[in-house]
């Protein structure tokens, strides 16, 4: 750490060492990956940092009482995990009357423990997802998450958010993978959630701190169940003649009981833009597990789309490649992101199997509502199932005709959520709500919104854990 020179951190580093307050690290830990904050940073003035402070709490006592200190002098604590998170969920508000700090958990970054007959081990919020898993494999284990951004999130990002894993369909989300929580609460205090399979004790707090996103608590490791490594992996391609037909096929797989651990589907734009297609849209397939468990699924899958559904199987080879690159996506933006006036971002969206294609439709049709104001191409897959729906993720790219990048930016974000609630869908699958997606939060929860904001006033008075997150 660098030598620190304010007040604030010299009163702070007598109890917590590592802290720091230079500002290249406050510019840094102002803000995550939200692509609005990015395309700022690009065509607007750099303004000064909003943060006063970057605090790395070793343990869960040091964070209780760093917790209990700033209720007392009415600080504001920015829970931070990797600031990889795309809805501005980890972005300060501007600079008021009191210090803000943000406080970085990765410090806190180890398998606390693990026990191999019940299959489950107790995760500490800093670790980085793909240190995570390389911690497990070496035990024989795996937890089955793999976000694309695996690499650079943390699994404290992955409960904050309830994110999902590109073999969710197989593995769960992360809310299906947790069995009990350990945070600390905006007065200081600790809590656990009781550990065990299934109970029937009143609600649920380990599912309500899932995806609050700060502003409720700090969470600082969970109990999470874990499986075996697969013995056997299998790869299967398709060309399929339409979206519909595809998700016709997908949906007879999971409702008959299947469970591959990856399907994807591109639309007919993206299967045309990534694999070269003329007409018709790609599948691609991966199934793991138990050996003769995984022999079969794979080849009910391809009996199934050969004798009903009359696909063209293409062999291993596309979902293999796939496989070998699935990270790559996550390195890309920049290389859009750093021209002026160019916007890209991604929108995840899930709804039942009945209104999956019409959802699909009209979301893609968005683009025509910019014509005249820049150009919006909108691509899409689906890529996340369950017996009764699924998720698209479209991938946004456009550019805007004026200097006003960031309104036009915001006018295509309107858009997008307007058409998404009038069809009745999530807004948000896995990448969560953060600051981007608070408006339409607000609509679509209607009294219960309230609700929220009585329990984030009774849990957090002075509001001190990332106020304004979720429009709290």
């Amino acid at each position: 750490m660098k030598s620190v020179t304010s007040s604030l951190a010299k009163e702070i580093s007598n109890f917590i060492p590592q802290v720091a307050d230079d500002l290249y690290t406050l510019r840094t830990y102002s803000k995550d990956l939200w692509p609005r904050n990015l395309i700022q940073s690009r065509e607007e003035r750099l303004e000064s940092s909003p943060i006063d402070l970057v605090v790395w709490p070793e343990n869960i006592k040091k964070l209780s009482q760093l917790v209990k200190y700033a209720n007392e002098k009415n600080w504001i604590l920015y829970p931070y995990g990797a600031g990889s998170g795309v809805c501005g969920g980890a972005t300060a508000e501007p600079r008021g009357l009191s210090p803000q700090i943000v406080v970085d958990l990765k410090k806190m970054d180890k398998i606390e423990a693990l026990d191999p007959i019940s299959q489950t081990a107790k995760v500490q919020a800093g670790m980085i997802g793909q240190v995570l898993e390389e911690d497990l494999n070496a035990r024989g284990f795996t937890l089955g998450h793999f976000p694309s951004s695996i690499y650079c999130s943390s699994f404290g990002g992955y409960l904050a958010t309830r994110a999902a894993g590109q073999l969710s369909t197989y593995y769960g989300k992360i809310e299906d993978m947790i069995l009990a929580l350990e945070g600390v609460l905006p007065t200081g205090e600790i809590f656990n959630t009781p550990l065990a399979p299934r109970m029937s004790i009143g609600p649920d707090f380990s599912q309500f701190f899932l995806g609050s996103e700060g502003v409720f608590s700090f969470l600082t490791s969970a109990w999470v169940k874990i499986h075996r490594l697969p013995e056997q992996r299998s790869f299967l391609s398709f060309d399929v003649p339409s979206t519909e037909k595809a998700l016709e096929g997908v949906m007879h797989w999971i409702q008959s009981g299947l469970r591959p651990a990856v399907v994807r589907i591109y639309d007919e734009d993206e299967s045309r833009m990534l694999h070269g297609l003329k007409s018709g849209v790609r599948l691609l397939a991966i199934v793991e597990g138990e050996r003769r468990l995984t022999e079969f699924t794979a080849k009910t899958l391809a009996e199934t789309s050969r004798q009903y559904f009359r696909w063209v199987e293409l062999g291993e080879e596309y979902a293999q490649h796939w496989w070998s690159h699935r990270y790559d996506v996550s390195y890309m933006q920049q290389k859009i992101l750093s021209h002026r006036h160019m916007i890209l971002d991604t929108f995840e969206v899930s709804t039942t199997w009945d209104r999956l294609p019409s959802l699909h439709k009209i979301v893609k049709q968005v683009s025509k509502h910019f014509e005249g104001e820049g150009m919006l191409v909108i691509l899409a897959h689906f890529s996340h199932f369950y017996h009764c729906g699924g998720n698209i993720y479209f991938t946004l790219c456009g550019r805007s005709k004026e200097e006003k990048t960031v309104e036009f930016y915001d006018k295509v974000w309107d858009e997008l959520l307007n058409v998404c609630e009038k069809q009745g869908a999530a807004i948000s699958h896995h990448h969560g709500l953060g600051r981007l997606k608070v408006k339409s939060f607000m609509k679509q929860r209607g009294v219960l919104f309230d609700v929220l904001k009585k329990i984030k006033n009774e849990l957090d008075p002075k509001h001190i854990l990332n106020p304004k997150n979720l429009g709290l």
